[in-house]
């Protein structure tokens, strides 16, 4: 890898490794790998390129959500893709205005989120970038051969709650029970994603310092 240029891209000998993307079309061709959980449906797509949000308790309001479901005619059963982004805009529009506790704005919430993502790395996924924003962190990843996304994404959330509620001293809920996951399906989506992970901070004016992406050289 040559000279970061960037001072929010990896440091060291982290290299861009070899990405797979899913089809267009994944949820007509593999309906089998959607679950429906909560408010949203899940893919467990294997070794591609993932993004995930994942959100502070009281950073949307379920009220809300549910609000804007029936604004969207959510049906009872599966949801296609293109639904679930429009509702995910909504909630991600609400979370940037840093609404609820925000206890990632506290540096060492945020420096607990930062190494138990990068103390998974190389272990149940490579890891590719991440921002952490005041009520909410976003992610990209590829999962390891024989990983599973739920197992993975409950593990991190599970340590996550235990250390920072010892940390805040308080008990009880931390994160929304619902995580976004969004497969990335060609190489422009996997900048756009990019770009938004390191601009995520700027766009609302908040500090880049918990922001990382892997270098694309």
């Amino acid at each position: 890898m040559g000279q970061n240029s960037n001072m929010n891209e990896f440091p060291g000998d982290a290299t861009l490794p070899e990405l797979s993307f899913g089809p267009e079309n994944i949820y007509e061709t593999n309906p089998d790998l959607w679950k429906n959980r909560c408010y949203l449906p899940h893919f467990d797509a294997g070794e591609i390129v993932q993004f995930i949000s994942m959100r502070l308790y009281d950073a949307v309001p379920r009220h809300l959500i549910d609000f804007w479901k029936e604004q969207l005619q959510w049906p009872e059963g599966a949801v296609d893709p293109e639904t679930v982004i429009k509702l995910t805009r909504l909630i991600d529009k609400y979370a940037d205005a840093g609404y609820g506790h925000c206890f990632f704005r506290q540096p060492e919430i945020s420096q607990l989120v930062e190494s138990s993502l990068l103390f998974n790395d190389n272990r149940a996924y490579r890891l590719l970038g991440w921002t952490v924003m005041p009520n909410h962190i976003h992610f990209m990843i590829i999962l390891l051969q024989n990983s599973s996304l739920p197992k993975t994404i409950r593990a991190l959330k599970s340590y996550i709650a235990h250390q920072a509620n010892k940390i805040l001293n308080r008990t009880g809920e931390f994160w929304q029970r619902e995580y976004y996951d969004r497969y990335i399906r060609s190489w422009s989506h996997f900048i756009y994603a990019r770009n938004y992970i390191l601009n995520n901070p700027q766009k609302i004016g908040y500090t880049k310092k918990y922001t990382q992406v892997i270098a694309l050289d």
